[in-house]
């Protein structure tokens, strides 16, 4: 027996209502409520896998909840950029050695007939000669394509590895990367 804490009676210890006051003694949910409880549970279940994945809780409501990724620093779009910040800045380098390197030397033969008289490439100077006489590029016409073939597959190999290897290669491990994320 325990006493009606309403009324005082005794009352049986089972009870769900007190006999005398006809009071209720043990909570009943609502339909509503076990909803808005079903609710809430499902809400925070949600609410634990996502802050579980690395979110953070910004607000929460009985309703509804906000949550925000942080941001990552991601070392492989950093790598990208300052290779392509390189490739920018280097390439016209790259392009000028590349320029030198196949470019011919001018050459000038200098000779002097049996006169005594100086010829240069063979030919007589004007009489008054230019400070510098002009460079004579001296190589034949096969010579001259072949030499603008080079220099368009050295170009064409630099343009693909500057523009489709290295941005695919930072895009692959990038993607490596990201796979555990």
């Amino acid at each position: 027996m325990k006493a009606c804490p309403f009324c005082a009676e005794q009352i049986q210890d089972d009870a769900i209502f007190c006999r005398f006051c006809g009071r209720e003694l043990v909570h009943r949910t609502t339909p509503e409520e076990e909803a808005r409880m079903r609710t809430a549970n499902v809400l925070d279940q949600a609410i634990h896998n996502y802050m579980n994945a690395g979110w953070v809780l910004v607000n929460r409501t009985d309703q509804a909840a906000q949550l925000k990724k942080p941001k990552r620093f991601n070392w492989f779009w950093f790598l990208f950029w300052l290779l392509i910040g390189l490739v920018a800045i280097g390439l016209p380098v790259i392009l000028y050695l590349i320029y030198y390197a196949v470019k011919k030397d001018e050459t000038v033969t200098l000779s002097v007939s049996k006169e005594g008289v100086l010829l240069i490439n063979g030919t007589i100077p004007s009489p008054k000669p230019a400070a510098v006489p002009a460079p004579v590029d001296n190589r034949t016409p096969e010579e001259r394509k072949a030499a603008n073939r080079r220099l368009l597959i050295i170009l064409g190999v630099v343009a693909l590895v500057a523009f489709i290897v290295i941005p695919s290669l930072c895009w692959i491990l990038s993607a490596i990367a990201n796979i555990g994320q």
